[in-house]
């Protein structure tokens, strides 16, 4: 995943832009970018690391300029070298212009060899770098319509943000498959991934990116176009509701919030539990949701039973396998007083890899639990992801490699109960249609390369 944020017509839009993005900083911690358009010159600053690690928040307070663009990584395309670090920064006729996106764009390898063919020079490795020189060979015309030319050629998922010193530009594809969210924050125009990045800057939820629409924003005001086809359901990727987007997020995907879904998943996976238990605990964070709403509905009392290390980082968008076996040991640590001699429900949101089931099978014993049981507020994930998320192959999936009977015995847990897909849907409700559940069933919105 990546995250994005942009802001046009603020006097301290790279201040603003500094705290909004260490607000969405869950959505990629391989490195990140802040770019801003002062009144003279360009100010950039792209490096692997946190938003709070590569840019200096003293610097910015006397910073000057009206549009800032941010961009925090994780990578789905290429390796980690800088020239790929977002936003990528580019020339034409004199101005320049900053490009941040969050998707994949699955042709972006055919194109690469095209535009390569017809002498283009490419700096990186990210897809992302082949929309700028699309854009530079578009017919001539205003930079909205170049950008439509250099679109209607690619496939895959973007939400985009193109900024330049008169100009902002917001694109979601048109199914939709990443969050794109627009606000205002005294006047200025504002677009982000998640809305919690509009909370401490104090900034207020306009209203959703459509998919399909482009959006400019200039000094002339603001005005929206639909220049795309609108497929007959959209492709909103679940895996957002499910883990990725922080748990204060709302009004995605035509209004849902992030935490009501989660509890209702938790309230779901009780309908099919039948064990007995003393306690609901989360494996943090993203399992807290769920787990108080299977609480809620199952009567067992909720409790906290591993404390966080909130500096270690989220496991499953480490970019190796052996970085999420090490910060699993480090991100969760077990409180005794509330594990040791109890019936516990374990409820964890997803499982991916698997890095989960062997840090159970370590720890619970030491914590002398009396027995556990481990609840998935998802269905199991069995297929590759072309759209945004690192899961290039299946047989990374652990739910390919073991049986769920496999499973608990590694873990040493009672029993291991996964979300069905048909309970999922029941939460979504009649929009379901207009997901992805791709990494789920192998059925795609936009067929793979």
């Amino acid at each position: 995943m990546c995250g994005v944020f942009g802001i046009f017509g603020h006097p301290r839009a790279a201040l603003l832009a500094y705290f909004a993005t260490s607000a969405i900083q869950n959505r990629g911690l391989d490195s990140a970018g802040l770019v801003a358009f002062p009144e003279k010159g360009v100010y950039a600053v792209r490096k692997p690391g946190l938003i709070t690690e590569i840019v200096s928040r003293d610097t910015l307070n006397d910073f000057s300029g009206n549009v800032a663009l941010t961009h925090v990584r994780y990578r789905t395309q290429g390796i980690l070298c800088e020239e790929d670090i977002q936003p990528l920064v580019r020339i034409r006729k004199g101005l320049r212009y900053a490009y941040a996106h969050n998707g994949n764009l699955t042709n972006a390898h055919e194109l690469r060899i095209r535009l390569e063919d017809e002498g283009s020079i490419f700096d990186g490795t990210a897809d992302t770098e082949v929309l700028p020189h699309l854009i530079s060979r578009a017919p001539k015309g205003p930079i909205e319509s170049k950008l439509i030319s250099a679109l209607s050629q690619v496939s895959g998922s973007y939400s985009l943000l193109i900024a330049s010193r008169d100009v902002m530009i917001a694109a979601r594809d048109p199914y939709g498959v990443r969050p794109l969210l627009m606000g205002q924050k005294d006047g200025a125009t504002i677009f982000t991934s998640e809305s919690c990045a509009f909370q401490p800057i104090g900034a207020v939820f306009v209203r959703e990116v459509e998919p399909g629409e482009i959006i400019i924003v200039d000094r002339d005001g603001c005005r929206s176009i639909f220049p795309f086809p609108r497929p007959q359901f959209y492709g909103h990727c679940i895996f957002e509701l499910i883990y990725f987007m922080f748990i204060s997020s709302t009004n995605v995907f035509g209004g849902f919030d992030i935490r009501d879904f989660r509890r209702r998943l938790g309230m779901k996976l009780a309908q099919r539990y039948s064990g007995e238990a003393d306690c609901v605990i989360p494996i943090p964070h993203s399992g807290i949701g769920a787990s108080i709403g299977f609480a809620d509905a199952s009567g067992i009392p909720y409790d906290i039973g591993f404390a966080a290390n909130n500096t270690a980082g989220r496991t499953f968008i480490q970019p190796a396998q052996a970085d999420r076996e090490l910060l699993a040991d480090l991100k969760l640590f077990p409180i005794l007083s509330a594990l040791t001699g109890k019936r516990v429900v374990l409820i964890e949101d997803s499982v991916v890899r698997g890095t989960i089931f062997e840090k159970l099978r370590r720890e619970m014993p030491a914590c002398e639990v009396a027995d556990f049981d481990l609840l998935i507020s998802s269905p199991p994930v069995r297929y590759p992801c072309h759209l945004g998320i690192y899961i290039p192959t299946s047989s990374e999936l652990i739910y390919n490699s073991l049986t769920v009977e496999e499973m608990r015995r590694i873990s040493g847990a009672r029993q291991v109960l996964y979300q069905t897909i048909e309970d999922l849907r029941a939460v979504i409700g009649s929009s379901w249609q207009n997901f992805c559940f791709g990494c789920m069933t192998g059925e795609y919105p936009i067929p793979p390369p």
